[in-house]
């Protein structure tokens, strides 16, 4: 997948996620958090660090540490210029919104991870844990018509959280 069919799994995972919880900055927070970060483990391609893509970026623990660590760090910043009940809020949710974007990451290059020979492209998604690949391969990855489709539905996922949201916060219906 490119970077639009990221953003767009993204949004359409994040948004069906927080619709329940409504429209407030807490969940809109996390949806952007998680958007902005759904193609972290593509930072492999740039080639600061002499690493395969879809190698050590491309897993379920790359997710949790990095996040674990900028969830932390801006915790802890938060801590000391409001609570520390607050700190530890924002932290978590940073924390989760970037593992759910790396999580996303790693299910879209799963299922679009066709090669040109027709062979799947996998990747080790819970490693260190197993070295078990998985790849579905359904489509090539670089079918912009593909990415394109999946921006789409994730924006219409983000409008349905947004029209929901403001529906039953100034409705009696609901």
């Amino acid at each position: 997948m490119n970077w639009k069919g990221h953003v767009g799994l993204s949004l359409l995972i994040s948004s069906l996620l927080m619709t329940p919880f409504g429209l407030n900055v807490i969940t809109l927070s996390f949806i952007i958090i998680t958007v902005l970060f759904s193609s972290l483990p593509d930072t492999d391609l740039i080639k600061l660090l002499p690493i395969d893509h879809r190698d050590l970026t491309h897993n379920v623990t790359f997710g949790i540490i990095f996040g674990a660590i900028l969830g932390a760090m801006i915790g802890f910043l938060a801590a000391m210029f409001t609570s520390n009940i607050l700190g530890i809020f924002i932290g978590l949710a940073i924390f989760l919104g970037i593992t759910l974007g790396v999580f996303s990451h790693l299910l879209g290059d799963m299922i679009a991870g066709l090669r040109y020979d027709g062979t799947p492209w996998k990747i080790k998604p819970v490693r260190p844990f197993s070295d078990k690949s998985v790849g579905y391969g359904v489509f090539m990855a670089t079918d912009e018509k593909v990415n394109i489709i999946f921006l789409k539905v994730g924006g219409l996922a983000f409008l349905f959280y947004i029209t929901f949201g403001i529906f039953t916060r100034y409705s009696t219906i609901l």
